[in-house]
């Protein structure tokens, strides 16, 4: 299946929105609209949102790790400048 990079990210925004209503948690994935385990006649929407999560849940905090030890304000004042360049 071929994703466009439309799709890739609005599903990224999606899954960024969502997770900034609470950024002292970690969103799980179900609060994403999917299941954490792939079926196979599930949508490839589903399919997309669990790929741009995971990408989303191995690199984000490598973005913020990065970030927060470069500035010596808050990390939470840093959130939305760091989702812009993802």
């Amino acid at each position: 299946m071929s994703f466009t990079s439309f799709n890739l990210m609005h599903c990224r925004n999606q899954i960024l929105s969502l997770w900034n209503r609470d950024v002292t948690r970690i969103l799980p994935l179900a609060e994403c609209g999917v299941s954490d385990t792939h079926s196979e006649d599930g949508s490839p929407r589903s399919s997309l949102i669990r790929e741009v999560y995971a990408f989303l849940d191995q690199y984000v905090s490598l973005f913020i790790m990065l970030f927060s030890h470069q500035f010596s304000f808050p990390l939470h004042v840093h959130y939305k400048n760091i989702w812009m360049h993802i």
